[in-house]
């Protein structure tokens, strides 16, 4: 095929199987790979089996687990900032579980080697969260 590959049904399987095993939704395994919701389910399902050159090197590499600590943080920091969307943390105790568990993603983030890129929105996110709380003396 000229320009595109071929997603047989190994690596469909495969790619449902990665999805539900890194516990990640359709929607943001589709965000991130830059295309929409209904061609991932159609890859899966088989009704389209052919992937363009362009982005079969990032398919691949998520195929073979390369870029599941990067896919999980991404997907992580979604539902954060989701979550602080819907809820503000207005409590030293609140903020301090917060810290806390930006501390454990930024650390892991640092060990998986994620691109330096990541890690700076991953301190404005948290510098946006610290600007959000009251003035706590």
């Amino acid at each position: 095929m000229d320009g595109k590959y071929e997603l047989d049904y190994l690596k469909r399987h495969q790619l449902r199987e990665r999805i539900i095993s890194l516990g990640v939704s359709y929607q943001q395994v589709a965000d991130f790979l830059g295309i929409g919701k209904s061609t991932l389910q159609r890859w899966i399902n088989g009704k389209i089996t052919n992937c363009s050159a362009a982005l079969w090197p990032r398919l691949e590499a998520l195929l073979s687990g390369r870029l599941d600590a990067e896919l999980c943080l991404c997907a992580k920091e979604e539902a954060a900032s989701k979550y602080l969307q819907r809820s503000k943390v207005t409590s030293l105790d609140g903020y301090e579980a917060l810290v806390e568990q930006f501390s454990q993603a930024y650390h892991l983030c640092c060990q998986y080697n994620c691109q330096q890129e990541f890690l700076e929105r991953m301190e404005q996110f948290f510098e946006e969260v610290a600007e959000q709380l009251p003035s706590m003396h």
